[in-house]
């Protein structure tokens, strides 16, 4: 079975190629568990787009006032080895530093734990209390989802046709808050 590669330099091309190309149209930023899949034929795609050169997906940056900023393709190791992260997010840097193996800490993304599938992610529980918020792209525009109403069902995003998980954003910690 052949597969079309796609790797798009921005997110208003991966948007157009999402919706064109329908649901048998895979988004891949580190690949840890895609690759995986396809090749054991767990999951089937026509598509698949690599969204590594997208620059808002690449984001990681933090403001005392408006928080952290987390892009989609960002892997694990990143996260972990950001220092207002683990100072003011410690159970996130905590999360980060729970996942399997070194290489895979290197290639595995934010983005791919979130809208992979709920039950194996590690990252929601601490993104829910943490009140992070998902940006999303979509044919219509961008739009903001609280992490706990990404997934409608268990096995479906709230993702619409065309739509695509940009960054989560995580407000700045309240005074005398913890996690």
């Amino acid at each position: 079975m052949e597969i079309e590669y796609q790797a798009p330099a921005s997110l208003k091309e991966t948007v157009a190629l999402l919706a064109e190309k329908g649901e048998r149209t895979c988004l891949i930023a580190g690949g840890s568990d895609l690759l995986v899949w396809l090749y054991q034929g767990l999951l089937e795609a026509d598509v698949v787009v690599d969204v590594q050169r997208i620059p808002e997906l690449s984001v990681l940056q933090f403001s005392p006032t408006d928080g952290l900023t987390i892009g989609a393709a960002v892997p694990w190791c990143r996260v972990c080895e950001h220092p207002q992260a683990a100072a003011f997010y410690p159970c996130l840097s905590l999360v980060a530093r729970l996942i399997r193996s070194i290489p895979v800490k290197g290639r595995a993304t934010l983005g791919s734990n979130l809208c992979t599938t709920p039950a194996s992610s590690d990252a929601i529980p601490a993104l829910i209390a943490l009140e992070a918020t998902c940006n999303i792209a979509g044919p219509q525009g961008q739009r903001a989802v609280p992490v706990e109403q990404l997934w409608a069902m268990p096995e479906h995003t709230t993702l619409g046709r065309g739509e695509m998980l940009v960054s989560v954003h995580l407000p700045a910690p309240r005074p005398h808050s913890g996690a």
